[in-house]
């Protein structure tokens, strides 16, 4: 059996990586709470299963001059999540997405006519070179994930490959899914954005090496090292004790840029639902 790996120069295993990067993405949700839980489930199997792809044999031997995009043999394991399936649609297009645009792949995404054959076809053939890494070496992980990430002894057990997956992969519908994006991409997007973007950041930091975002400290005790609390103006005390957005208004040299530092704090602790995150931008602003 072959290994599989994510990341070449230095080499890191897929299943190295993906654990990394569900590490990263554990940290963004104590970091950002505000995000509804059901975000951060279909953001984990997100990052579970978005390198799959590149277990194909032509990227595992030279994935400079392989000439395909993994993450579209990636998105087609979606269809094996015990999810509903508007949910499976979601993950699927944050997959696709998370290095390419739909437009900047858009002669690149299988589109099955009856009769013609696909490159897919031939890079789904590549990939099952290595099924039994997939098998007996990611498979077998893929609970302890879930357990560590959701915080429970039981793994929900959401994603499983059947006994016909092979056949199935080979005959994921890319049609339906586009289809259904047409229908309901704007229903859903702010959710897409936000998968997208938050599955791109886990996966880079993930390959920086990094295992976790970094976290602003308190400003307020940073400012205090170097102006005194019991110094401060009227103005700079009134905004640290804001939490959210705020604009300051005061001539010039009247102390606005500490308190408008301090204020960040406020606002990356504050709770907000899903829903509220794209209006809050503007609709929680106070005037100092």
């Amino acid at each position: 059996m072959k290994v599989c790996y994510a990341k070449f120069n230095p080499h890191d295993f897929l299943e190295c990586h993906t654990s990394d990067a569900i590490n990263v993405l554990k940290s963004m949700r104590k970091a950002f709470p505000w995000f509804s839980g059901g975000l951060w489930e279909l953001l984990f199997y997100s990052v579970l299963l978005h390198d799959l792809g590149k277990c194909a044999s032509g990227f595992q031997k030279n994935p400079q001059k392989w000439g395909y995009r993994h993450e579209i043999l990636s998105t087609a394991f979606t269809q094996f999540l015990k999810l509903p399936e508007e949910e499976k649609n979601l993950i699927a297009l944050g997959i696709l997405t998370h290095h390419r645009t739909l437009d900047e792949l858009d002669d690149r995404i299988p589109r099955r006519i009856p009769g013609v054959p696909l490159e897919f076809d031939g890079k789904v053939e590549e990939l099952l070179m290595n099924s039994d890494y997939i098998e007996n070496v990611f498979m077998p992980k893929v609970p302890y994930w879930e357990a560590y990430f959701f915080g429970t002894v039981k793994p929900p057990r959401m994603f499983f490959l059947p006994r016909d997956w092979k056949e199935r992969l080979r005959n994921f519908d890319f049609n339906t899914l586009l289809d259904w994006y047409e229908v309901n991409w704007k229903r859903y997007k702010e959710i897409l954005i936000f998968l997208r973007g938050l599955l791109n950041a886990a996966d880079h930091l993930a390959s920086a090496g990094e295992s976790e975002i970094k976290l602003l400290p308190d400003i307020g005790r940073v400012i205090e090292l170097d102006l005194p609390r019991e110094k401060w103006r009227m103005l700079q005390k009134a905004a640290n004790e804001v939490e959210g957005n705020l604009l300051l208004r005061a001539p010039t040299g009247y102390g606005k840029l500490k308190p408008h530092s301090s204020g960040l704090t406020g606002t990356l602790t504050e709770r907000r639902g899903l829903s509220q995150v794209e209006s809050s931008m503007f609709s929680h602003i106070k005037l100092v």
